[in-house]
């Protein structure tokens, strides 16, 4: 890691702040910084949010490609470019959501099989109140090197995905 540098994550929901918070706790190679929820998708940043950021900062955004929307994200990311205190940004791209990350980086076939929830759709509040999230992947061939890497095929391919950048192999 490169000194004097601060990291800050904006990620799209808090199922992808849980999870991040996890790998930070379990010491996964996984760079550390500050963790906000902000879908950077469909809000665009203002004055007073980047105000807060520090010098020499690294703008994570963590966000799904499942919509095919992304003027709000370009306009974002032009902010980002101009705002003196952001040394770069990189985008971690979901693809085309958390829970299609999760299964391709696990042997779960259907998202609510990770955590044993009733239903595709309560498996985000089951997530989030998980207390043992991290020993739930590993049951499930959770494999890290997996996770974030994958290029989407939709308006998004115009965007590097910089899953690779977060995670502190060779960084």
């Amino acid at each position: 890691m490169r000194k004097n540098v601060r990291y800050h994550y904006y990620v799209e929901g808090n199922c992808e702040k849980k999870l991040i918070d996890e790998f930070k706790k379990q010491q996964l190679p996984i760079i550390a910084g500050k963790i906000d929820v902000f879908n950077a998708i469909q809000e665009e940043f203002s004055n007073t949010r980047l105000r807060m950021l520090p010098e020499n900062t690294v703008v994570i955004l963590v966000f799904d490609t499942d919509t095919g929307i992304i003027e709000t994200l370009f306009r974002n990311l032009e902010i980002l470019k101009r705002h003196p205190h952001v040394k770069e940004t990189w985008c971690v791209m979901q693809v085309y959501n958390l829970e299609d990350e999760i299964k391709r980086s696990t042997d779960v076939k259907e998202i609510k099989d990770l955590l044993g929830s009733k239903s595709n759709k309560e498996y985000k509040h089951d997530f989030i109140i998980e207390k043992n999230l991290y020993d739930k992947l590993k049951k499930h061939q959770f494999d890290f090197d997996r996770i974030w890497v994958t290029d989407p095929d939709n308006v998004f391919s115009v965007i590097k995905n910089c899953g690779e950048k977060i995670k502190k192999k060779g960084y």
